[in-house]
């Protein structure tokens, strides 16, 4: 998975663990890849929630450059 996403122009890294990934139709042509990703301070460090005692996070939706690997495509339920 990290290195599909490293394909996508996507840090896995900035990606949470355990956080939901989806490709994504849009407008029935375009394909996106919809992800969280930490927010982080202006020097990169990840923000941490005292209040909440997690990470903060965002979401991020980017151009699919490269199909998701088989294994993937299996495992996950494709609705149309």
């Amino acid at each position: 998975m990290c290195q599909w996403l490293g394909c996508n122009d996507i840090d896995s890294l900035d990606v949470p663990f355990k956080s939901d990934v989806f490709v994504e139709s849009v407008d029935g042509e375009k394909w996106v890849i919809r992800h969280s990703v930490y927010v982080s301070s202006a020097d990169g460090v990840p923000r941490y929630d005292a209040v909440t005692g997690s990470y903060s996070y965002g979401e991020r939706i980017l151009p699919l450059l490269n199909d998701p690997p088989m294994w993937w495509l299996r495992e996950v339920e494709i609705n149309h």
